[in-house]
């Protein structure tokens, strides 16, 4: 079922990215078949590494640097690595499909590491912003919990406090009712037994 999730998380990234790259870089490749599969081929490559790396980098930053522990560190942390592991990856596949296929990324290498990178702090930033709000609403909910259990367990200690009281005025009751009424001193031990 996961690898089922990441199969398709994949596909998806790399159709919005070839999408995006088409209508801000390379209008004029939808009508070039060539140039649109060069272009499919290398744009959804870069936002799959880009997108998978960038995940791997914030999965690792979770575990360092916890969310709840320091916030603003944690993003400073995460935006600083996304933007280096962008920037390192963006320039390393350039450098390797001019290398071996021979495609010129042309005068636009700098202006795809800007956009690259400002999309990489939009995602990040996005996906910041939920994992806290998750890690907050898990956290109240466990607070809750506590509560909760904490609330029980004041209960359970006043009941078990106010029960020996209960029993001995109960007994002593019943004492009196004995030598008063046999009949109601039965009713009275049936009702005693329903309450222990």
């Amino acid at each position: 079922m996961k690898f089922k999730k990441v199969i398709i998380s994949t596909l998806l990234i790399g159709i919005l990215g070839m999408l995006l790259t088409f209508l801000v870089f390379c209008p004029q490749c939808l009508f070039s078949w060539p140039a649109a599969w060069r272009s499919m081929a290398v744009t959804s490559s870069f936002w799959i590494i880009l997108w998978k790396g960038n995940e791997f980098i914030s999965k690792i930053l979770n575990k360092r640097f916890p969310w709840l522990a320091n916030p603003t560190k944690r993003f400073a942390i995460g935006i600083l690595g996304s933007v280096v592991y962008t920037t390192f990856v963006i320039i390393l596949l350039s450098f390797l499909i001019e290398l071996v296929f021979g495609w010129n990324m042309g005068p636009n290498k700098n202006a795809t590491i800007l956009f690259a990178n400002v999309v990489a702090v939009l995602i990040f930033s996005f996906m910041a912003a939920r994992k806290f709000m998750v890690s907050w609403r898990d956290l109240a909910l466990r607070e809750e919990k506590i509560r909760s259990e904490l609330m029980e367990s004041k209960f359970e200690v006043l009941k078990s406090q106010v029960n020996p009281h209960f029993m001995f005025n109960s007994l002593s009751a019943l004492t009196s009712l004995v030598y008063d009424d046999q009949d109601l001193a039965v009713k009275y031990i049936n009702q005693l037994s329903k309450v222990y």
